[in-house]
């Protein structure tokens, strides 16, 4: 599904020239999503016309209703396969719906990949069973479910919930790994462990600027959240690195969640960011 990623990975693993491409040809950089968040006051064909004309290749949609999902995908540049919806995030606070998100897989269903659950107030035996439940209705239409961690969650680190999808054998169930949570949840400084002992089960990564020392409560991410050309946190080593040399394919997607700046100059900082970090990461000898 994202071949430049394919071809980026090979290359930079020193794989056989048959499957990197010609050295005269410039390298594409792996692709890139972005969250929906700061791009509101643009009409849905403005956010889509802005990302695509900055070099993002999809878009993460925030707690939709299933009418927002069908009029992006009614969007010519999504429907002709120009640019995609390449998930869906909802949370669950307290208990899971009664419906198992039916209407918003529906209008997910043979178009959008993924479903992004974060979960809080549930735990135990409820918690197992009712992401069960969750990603068998998913993948009944075709939808990959991906538990979203966030720090003071029912699952809040990309550790504890490779632990629960093991143990509680969600099969199918994939899990995201974000910079964000895990820099809050105290593992900033071992999140090259943390993709290695959880890149298996990976399906989506989020990343973005960050600062080493952010000094601020856990719900406070204006010194964690930052486009990517800020901050002092090294994202390609502690990060980028990791997940290549590991072999991750998934979606990779810019967290946005409450950046002030104006989305055409941030957004574009970032994708400018992005594709230095792209240069090639070399296993060592």
């Amino acid at each position: 599904m994202r071949r430049a990623w394919g071809v980026f990975v090979a290359a930079c693993l020193g794989a056989s020239t048959a499957w990197a491409a010609p050295q005269r040809t410039p390298r594409p950089p792996l692709p890139l999503d972005t969250f929906e968040f700061g791009l509101y006051e643009l009409d849905r064909p403005g956010r889509i016309a802005l990302l695509r004309s900055l070099g993002y290749a999809g878009i993460v949609l925030p707690w939709p209703d299933p009418a927002k999902i069908g009029s992006y995908l009614a969007l010519p540049a999504v429907r002709e396969g120009r640019f995609k919806v390449d998930a869906v995030l909802v949370a669950v606070k307290d208990r899971f719906p009664n419906d198992h998100f039916g209407p918003v897989l529906d209008a997910m269903a043979g178009h959008v990949p993924q479903l992004w659950m974060s979960i809080e107030g549930v735990e135990g035996v409820a918690l197992a069973e009712g992401i069960r439940a969750i990603a068998r209705a998913a993948s009944a239409r075709h939808v990959t479910l991906v538990l979203y961690p966030h720090v003071d969650s029912s699952l809040p680190s990309a550790e504890r919930t490779a632990e629960l999808i093991r143990s509680a054998r969600l099969d199918g169930v994939r899990l995201a790994i974000n910079l964000v949570q895990e820099h809050k949840g105290g593992n900033r400084d071992r999140l090259p462990e943390v993709v290695r002992r959880t890149v298996a089960l990976a399906g989506a990564v989020t990343l973005n600027g960050s600062e080493t020392e952010d000094g601020l409560p856990n719900v406070d991410f204006s010194r964690t959240i930052l486009p990517l050309d800020r901050g002092d946190f090294d994202v390609r080593k502690n990060l980028i690195e990791p997940l290549v040399l590991h072999g991750y394919r998934g979606i990779i997607t810019l967290h946005t969640w409450n950046v002030k700046d104006a989305p055409a100059d941030h957004l574009a900082r970032s994708m400018d960011k992005w594709r230095e970090m792209n240069r090639p990461v070399r296993r060592p000898r």
